[in-house]
């Protein structure tokens, strides 16, 4: 669970007004007895159920809330909230290490000569729960994460919290990959459009009107289908070897298909001189193919480097 402000820049800062960074840390008390006391749950299963736990007993997780103890009491009787998160060797009872490391529960941090904070991006809670993925026949699934998970996400994004201008989200497996499916669905949209777009638009730049004998407007239709299989042959190489899908990866899909149709393009208008030079027909197809060999090339390691580039 994150807090941070919707503004970035010098207007980021929630440490600005003391009070209302109190209120931020009563918040993620309300968030973490929401956890524990197993109000956030799913139709089977508790935090208690999922959750990893630590050398007490209890769940592992990480707070800003460990500077107290996760108790709300010491908290509340606290005068110099900002003094206590400023510590760097507060110790910390219920994560995995035993002092609170600032870096993993706050983002943004400034602090004074004097070591006080003066300025925070954002706050940040998190449980590790527990991970028991089952294979079927497409990827692996872990159920009971899953479920959980969803209801803490549902629990999340209705939270309304009593700071003010105040951004609060929830992170997850489970939210990571429903948004990935989602993108994916959205980009499998975009595909079938941009391949219909290029498919007419290939057409109608290699056909002839005025000579339907010379017109080439079949070949827009041949030339996305040679694409479109060499985008499956690919994808199949890639997997078959264990490269892991990604969004990334998604958008080879437009790459391949901007890089195929141009080539085939230049493929024939070298075809096409060749034809004016009144070249033998059986010499045709062999010279443009020398011809427009290095053009291809040269835009293929181009277009290469710049996606490398860009993945990176």
């Amino acid at each position: 669970t994150f807090f941070e402000t919707p503004k970035k820049g010098a207007n980021d800062n929630l440490l600005a007004d003391p009070a209302d960074t109190k209120r931020m840390v009563k918040d993620f008390f309300r968030i973490d007895k929401a956890m524990e006391s197993g109000e956030v749950h799913s139709a089977n299963y508790k935090l208690e159920d999922v959750c990893v736990n630590n050398r007490l007993g209890g769940c592992e997780k990480s707070s800003i809330l460990a500077f107290w103890k996760y108790n709300e009491t010491l908290f509340d009787v606290d005068s110099d909230v900002i003094g206590t998160l400023s510590r760097q060797n507060a110790s910390d009872c219920c994560g995995a290490a035993k002092l609170v490391r600032p870096a993993n529960v706050i983002g943004g941090i400034q602090r004074d000569p004097g070591g006080r904070l003066t300025h925070v991006a954002a706050f940040r809670m998190q449980w590790v729960i527990k991970e028991k993925k089952e294979k079927d026949s497409r990827r692996d699934e872990d159920l009971v994460a899953e479920e959980f998970e969803n209801s803490y996400q549902e629990y999340v994004e209705v939270f309304s919290p009593a700071a003010t201008g105040v951004k609060v989200s929830g992170f997850s497996k489970f939210f990571q990959q429903s948004s990935i499916r989602n993108t994916f669905a959205f980009d499998g949209i975009l595909t079938v459009v941009s391949y219909l777009l290029i498919t007419l638009y290939a057409s109608f730049v290699l056909s002839n009107f005025k000579d339907p004998v010379r017109s080439r407007s079949r070949l827009g239709v041949l030339t996305v289908f040679v694409v479109g299989l060499s985008v499956v042959s690919s994808f199949g190489i890639c997997m078959g070897l264990g490269a892991p899908f990604s969004l990334v990866v998604n958008s080879v899909i437009f790459v391949v298909l901007g890089i195929g149709v141009d080539d085939s393009f230049v493929i024939l208008e070298f075809l096409e001189k060749e034809s004016i030079l009144g070249t033998d027909p059986v010499w045709r197809i062999p010279n443009a193919l020398a011809n427009a060999g290095g053009s291809i090339t040269l835009t293929s390691i181009t277009d290469f480097a710049a996606f490398l580039a860009g993945s990176a």
